[in-house]
């Protein structure tokens, strides 16, 4: 009687051994189907817009598709830029129909010159600005060889992909901001109803000239200006994105301080979730003009 009696807890415990251990082999990919690879799964994902904050270290770098046109802003430090051409290359991206560069520092600029020479360019738009560096030359030197001129980024540049896709330049606004910071366009990528705002290291300044414009800037996703630094991000900037997801671009132990404590506090006041890419490594989203979707983490 006593074997009758533990003979359903037994059963019971076979049971979940065989549920956890059918569990394991799927998750693993030994029976039933294979585990695929981050890019596979965002691959999977149809929707016409994807975003991708590439993690370059201390620097930006974001590769943009909307449908079959690639778009990148930015390309990081030297040191960093096999990463941003391994990623697009994991994407299987050959061409660059649109390259942006926010402005001449070199976290933002040093691994131009590399991707220049890995893929097809269409057009490429920065600043008029030059700087006596290695970095500009080689990049200038790249474009030369690939025969693409330098075309001006200003405010009122706008890239329309159909009726319901652009992407457009609020800023700079001028040809006399001292500090190349200001030079960077902010930049709306808009689709249905749901938005991008890239902002490169765009500084108070430039933020207050938005303002006093009255454009849009509501968007679902910001890529904090400066890496979070106290020289952007000001809040009445921020109350008119409200966004929904926040996306510092760092470097954990870097030699500025970013990003600064009381604007990582200033994000989360304000309502929004803080994504970061020395945490997270890239981070990427999708649109399908309804909402936007984070694809990873």
């Amino acid at each position: 009687m006593k074997k009758r009696a533990y003979a359903p807890v037994a059963l019971f415990i076979i049971f979940l051994t065989g549920i956890f251990g059918m569990y394991f082999l799927l998750e693993n990919g030994i029976l039933g189907t294979t585990k695929v690879s981050s890019v596979e799964l965002i691959e999977r994902v149809k929707d016409p817009v994807k975003v991708h904050f590439i993690d370059v270290g201390m620097g930006d770098s974001i590769f943009i598709e909307v449908r079959d046109v690639n778009i990148l802003i930015d390309a990081g430090p030297k040191e960093n830029a096999m990463r941003v051409v391994s990623y697009l290359k994991a994407f299987g991206v050959e061409k660059l129909d649109f390259i942006f560069l926010s402005h001449i520092h070199e976290d933002h600029m040093g691994g131009m010159a590399e991707v220049i020479r890995n893929f097809d360019v269409g057009k490429f738009y920065a600043s008029d600005k030059e700087i006596a560096t290695r970095s500009y030359e080689n990049m200038i030197g790249a474009l030369a060889e690939k025969g693409v001129p330098v075309t001006e980024s200003k405010a009122g540049v706008t890239l329309t992909f159909d009726e319901n896709i652009t992407l457009s330049l609020l800023s700079p606004n001028s040809l006399e901001y001292i500090n190349p910071n200001n030079y960077s366009p902010v930049t709306k990528l808009s689709y249905g109803q749901t938005a991008f705002l890239f902002t490169g290291d765009a500084e108070s300044t430039i933020e207050q000239e938005i303002i006093r414009r009255g454009l849009n800037i509501k968007a679902d996703v910001f890529k904090a200006a400066h890496h979070g630094s106290t020289t952007s991000n000001t809040r009445s900037f921020l109350e008119r994105v409200d966004p929904d997801y926040v996306v510092v671009t760092s470097e954990e132990g870097n030699d500025f301080n970013l990003p600064d404590e009381t604007i990582m506090s200033l994000f989360t006041d304000l309502g929004s979730k803080v994504l970061m890419t020395e945490e997270l490594g890239s981070i990427t989203f999708s649109s399908d003009g309804r909402e936007v979707r984070l694809l990873n983490h």
